[in-house]
């Protein structure tokens, strides 16, 4: 099974020994390609929507990986049974994924890709308890994703990491193209919305200092 760009930086990211719950699992195919390709004695896929779990159950029966994968519809991690020590979310807004972890277990380990207001995730999750521990930008089709790994544990996050994140050495690419879009999207802010217009302004000049500092 070959994933999507995004899902598998997601993968790149769970270990062997992580027991994990794939919160918005969709159609599961990152919980079958993790049950393929690693030991990972734990798996377990939720969504909200009935729809959508008959779908993950019809996916995880054509691998015949009935017996390693658990499935549960509900909402975030609400009645799951099974131990679990690592959450993952990824394709929701920021505010939903904040709430899931919020009425959750404290776990050791979350990964995070918010559809939206990336600043958000990063200092609010910094507030429960954990910190970022790294973080890959990825361009997959037009879109570009953050995927955000997140420690048990408290480590102070600064101003830059809340706005525009962890720096990664291999994202050169990635964090020019982010620069780009809010670039684009800070000249089309109208001048009397200038709240607006330093926020975007000051994520600039904190890409700026990152990219300078890689090619140096």
């Amino acid at each position: 099974m070959k994933l999507s760009k995004r899902l598998q930086t997601i993968a790149n990211f769970i270990e062997d020994k992580d027991k994990f719950v794939d919160v918005g699992a969709d159609h599961g195919y990152l919980d079958i390609y993790i049950a393929l390709n690693k030991k990972n004695d734990t798996i377990i896929a939720s969504d909200i929507s009935k729809d959508v779990i008959k779908t993950t159950i019809n996916n995880i029966k054509k691998y015949k990986l009935e017996n390693k994968i658990k499935v549960y519809c509900t909402n975030g991690t609400n009645n799951i049974k099974e131990n679990y020590d690592t959450i993952i979310i990824a394709g929701m807004g920021s505010n939903n994924i904040i709430n899931i972890i919020k009425n959750s277990n404290r776990v050791r380990k979350l990964i995070i890709s918010s559809n939206n207001n990336w600043n958000n995730i990063r200092k609010e999750i910094s507030l429960l308890g954990y910190y970022l521990k790294s973080e890959r930008l990825v361009k997959d089709g037009k879109k570009l994703y953050s995927i955000m790994l997140f420690n048990k544990g408290y480590k102070k996050i600064s101003k830059k990491e809340i706005s525009i994140g962890k720096y990664n050495d291999l994202n050169k690419e990635e964090y020019e193209l982010l620069y780009e879009d809010i670039k684009n999207t800070y000249n089309q802010v109208p001048r009397k919305k200038i709240i607006k217009r330093i926020f975007y302004k000051k994520q600039m000049r904190y890409l700026k200092s990152y990219l300078r500092k890689k090619d140096r």
